[in-house]
């Protein structure tokens, strides 16, 4: 099992509408295994398959995509195994002002039912039309 653990990157509670932000989302795994590298059981592939995981944001009122990422916990430049990892993935703040939530969809590529979901939720601004 893998604990997820995200923020976004903003000073103030408030964001602005169309405006482009990071979610920075921290996976760490919930027990450490000794000598585990991160292998899994897939017999039908001709070579060893690691575990990865898809991050996908989206908004599930309007059924969008706002973003994606496939991450591993193998890390570096020989792939070490590791049992955190950090990644970043692209918000963009909703045109209309108030309460909104995004959802970050959590999936295993490898594994059934390890898939996890976190409700994101966030302030907009309201943007005051001006009065001719």
């Amino acid at each position: 099992m893998i604990d997820v653990d995200y923020h976004i990157d903003n000073d103030n509670d408030l964001m602005v509408p169309k405006e482009e932000y990071n979610l920075t989302v921290s996976l760490k795994r919930a027990k450490n295994i000794l000598g585990y590298d991160g292998k899994i059981y897939a017999p039908k592939f001709p070579k060893s398959q690691y575990e990865s995981w898809w991050l996908v944001l989206g908004d599930k009122s309007t059924d969008h995509v706002i973003d994606m990422k496939r991450v591993t916990m193998r890390n570096g430049p020989f792939g070490r195994f590791s049992d955190e990892h950090t990644t970043k993935l692209k918000l963009i703040a909703p045109e209309k002002g108030g309460k909104s939530q995004y959802t970050i969809f959590f999936i295993s590529d490898g594994y059934l039912g390890f898939d996890q979901q976190y409700d994101v939720e966030f302030n907009v601004k309201e943007v005051i039309q001006p009065q001719n």
